[in-house]
């Protein structure tokens, strides 16, 4: 075109075929077709060769969307088929997903229950060392009952001594009130 050899050119990128198939990826490239034409060979040659090059970018164009659409196609078909087989599992999981719904004030609830026995944790801990420290006590307890069992079992003997010390002290009194008179 430079030399006037040719009234216009149509350049297709090494990488054309390569951003066609970005398509379907997540951050297609748009694949150009440059179209260029030489204005100074005449004045016809700028129409003709426009038409030429507008058939060759319908054509493209066309056959790019009917390979696109073909292919979006049949990955919506194994999308459906899978969908299809899944149907029974999807439903499953809507039911239950409704099912956790109609629980989800219990739930509630029982986290606000966690919630505050996780507030009175301290005060039970500390209830708790107190009963270990009664346990580490038992021992001792368990002696001092026995004891306290002997003490019981002696009672009448220790009430009647104590009777006959308080008769002694009523006679020593008696007596005492004699004597000064």
């Amino acid at each position: 075109m430079e030399h006037g050899d040719y009234y216009a050119t149509i350049y297709i990128p090494k990488d054309f075929s390569k951003r066609i198939t970005t398509l379907l990826d997540d951050q297609p490239i748009k694949p150009e077709i440059t179209y260029s034409v030489n204005e100074k060979i005449n004045a016809i040659a700028p129409k003709i060769t426009s038409k030429g090059a507008s058939t060759i970018t319908e054509n493209v164009s066309s056959n790019f969307v009917k390979t696109v659409s073909k292919a979006v196609l049949t990955e919506f078909n194994k999308i459906g088929i899978e969908l299809q087989r899944e149907l029974p599992t999807i439903l499953k999981m809507e039911n239950l997903l409704f099912e956790l719904e109609k629980h989800l004030p219990d739930i509630q609830d029982m986290g606000n229950k966690a919630l505050a026995f996780e507030k009175k944790l301290p005060e039970i801990r500390k209830q708790g060392q107190k009963i270990i420290t009664l346990e580490k006590m038992l021992p001792e307890i368990n002696q001092s009952s026995k004891e306290i069992l002997k003490l019981e079992d002696k009672l009448p003997e220790l009430k009647n001594i104590g009777n006959g010390v308080l008769a002694l002290q009523k006679n020593y009194q008696t007596s005492k009130k004699q004597q000064i008179r």
